[in-house]
């Protein structure tokens, strides 16, 4: 069976002029001379999703990602390429598409259900579970000018998922509504991927593109830089928007020798292997993902329990150390350790740094080494979770990464309770017998 959004080739070209007057030059004068510049915002796209498939895609502001969006909906056209859409498709696009200002809420649902080829008869039958999903009161009844943005999202959405769309395609906008009305769309898109309909998602949330979707795309400059797993192109976009220099994506590791100058201790390449201790660890992830600009090198990491014996396990609610070592092989003026805790589908469970943290550090000499430890109570529930270790760098206001080493070490968490989910809250449970009527805070 054909997958429901085929694209191939898609290029689309914007015209752009300096003046509104050379638009009118270019369309009256003789002679075929151009007043304008070309701006390819998508250039060459191919990509397909399949039938019950959500799709995330990442890429910074001005990659392209609405306006593939857009001409996936037909909002938009494109210049060139093919692109095949089966099965009727609903959008949440940004705020502001789609919704006549000066008609109400009930109106503009309507409108909504009219493009999308649904009678009069069809929208009177599903308007009562547009306005329960909204929920947003007597504005259902007034003009759409007088909402707020909140209130805005919650009946685009529920206009959107309300029409019974085989494809759902979400620009960014749900980023608008509320932590609560995020959490009920989110439900309700698990329902759609049930039910086996096609979604694709913008967004800048990475937790929800490695959490909800099946597969993600980067984009950059109008082009498809890489398709696969949620958590390796989550990955390959923070490296991305960490690294300065793309032509050194990764660590080039080389044997250092160490030489003594009046300036002190300096670090000399030579042909060979540095010293990776990590890769001998038992807990050592060998797909790990790194990167950074190798001014420095993390070489050595290792899990102590509350005794300070290295392991792999701790119990939950325990307090653990995470050391690393860290060895220098440029200066670095105002360096920054960092630690992470994620689960095995991606999501941060914990995050912190030397600076945010407003430890001193300092600055690291070639040659330098520095051991790191992040020690705290491991308050999550049992599983498997992994560690992350990185040094960055400050360079003027920008954070650079030196050597972040994503997932390097797995840790077991083992069970001390019948608890379940992430975080484990050891919650003290109290029953008794008793009450008048009220509970604090009011009455009941």
């Amino acid at each position: 069976m054909p997958n429901p959004i085929v694209a191939k080739d898609l290029t689309k070209m914007y015209r752009v002029y300096d003046r509104p007057v050379d638009r009118l030059k270019e369309l009256l004068l003789p002679g075929g001379r151009k007043y304008h510049r070309e701006f390819w915002a998508l250039n060459g796209v191919s990509f397909e999703v399949g039938k019950g498939e959500m799709v995330g895609i990442i890429g910074q502001n001005g990659s392209g990602k609405s306006t593939l969006l857009k001409i996936v909906c037909g909002v938009l056209g494109p210049t060139g390429g093919s692109l095949e859409v089966r099965g009727r498709v609903s959008a949440l696009l940004e705020l502001g598409t789609g919704f006549n200002p000066d008609f109400t809420g009930r109106e503009n649902a309507y409108l909504s259900g009219a493009i999308s080829g649904l009678s009069k008869e069809e929208m009177d039958g599903r308007f009562g579970d547009i306005q329960k999903f909204a929920d947003i009161g007597d504005f259902i009844e007034r003009p759409v000018s007088t909402y707020s943005s909140g209130m805005y999202v919650r009946l685009a959405f529920a206009c959107a998922i309300n029409i019974d769309p085989d494809i759902l395609v979400v620009d960014e906008a749900l980023a608008v509504g509320d932590v609560f009305f995020q959490q009920k769309c989110y439900r309700k898109i698990a329902e759609f991927r049930e039910a086996g309909k096609t979604i694709l998602l913008v967004t800048h949330s990475m937790d929800a593109i490695q959490k909800h979707c099946d597969r993600a795309v980067m984009m950059d400059r109008g082009i498809i830089t890489e398709i696969g797993e949620p958590r390796d192109i989550v990955n390959r976009y923070l490296e991305s928007l960490s690294v300065r220099k793309p032509d050194r994506p990764e660590i080039k590791a080389k044997a250092l020798q160490v030489t003594d100058t009046e300036d002190g201790a300096f670090i000399q390449s030579v042909a060979g292997m540095p010293e990776d201790r990590c890769k001998d660890r038992p807990n050592y992830n060998t797909n790990e993902f790194r990167y950074g600009n190798s001014k420095a090198v993390v070489t050595d990491f290792t899990v102590l329990d509350k005794s300070g014996k290295e392991t792999s396990s701790v119990l939950s609610g325990d307090w653990f150390c995470f050391r690393y070592e860290v060895l220098f092989l440029q200066p670095v003026d105002r360096p920054v350790y960092g630690f992470m805790v994620k689960t095995k589908d991606g999501l941060i469970v914990y995050g912190t740094n030397a600076m945010d943290s407003g430890v001193h550090v300092e600055p690291g000499k070639p040659g330098g080494r520095v051991v790191v430890e992040f020690s705290q109570r491991l308050n999550v529930a049992a599983g498997e979770y992994f560690l992350t270790a990185g040094v960055a760098e400050v360079i003027n206001s920008d954070v650079e990464a030196v050597d972040r080493r994503y997932d390097m070490a797995l840790m077991t968490v083992a069970p001390t309770d019948k608890s379940f989910g992430v975080v484990n809250l050891f919650s003290a449970i109290d029953v008794r017998q008793g009450g008048q009527g009220a509970v604090m805070g009011g009455e009941l």
